[in-house]
């Protein structure tokens, strides 16, 4: 998975989690992370504080991008 942010700086940016081994990320623009999705996992939003302006909101952006490789490279034949 590779985490694409464009939030403002104030924001938290969210985790990324597998339950099993308790594994969590703080995720970070271009952030690359590799695991097994057979095991539970999933992630949070990004978040502002209460009192930030509420336009502010609609221009944080996250975007995740799941890559599955191909058998060679999962099996290590490449």
């Amino acid at each position: 998975m590779i985490s694409v942010l464009d939030i403002p700086g104030d924001y938290d940016p969210g985790q990324f989690f597998i339950l099993y081994p308790g594994v969590f990320v703080t995720l970070v623009n271009f952030a690359m992370i590799h695991f097994s999705g057979l095991h539970v996992h999933g992630g949070t939003a990004p978040v502002t504080q209460a009192d930030a302006d509420a336009d502010g909101f609609n221009a944080a952006t996250q975007f995740n991008i799941i890559y599955y490789p191909p058998r060679g490279q999962r099996e290590g034949n490449q």
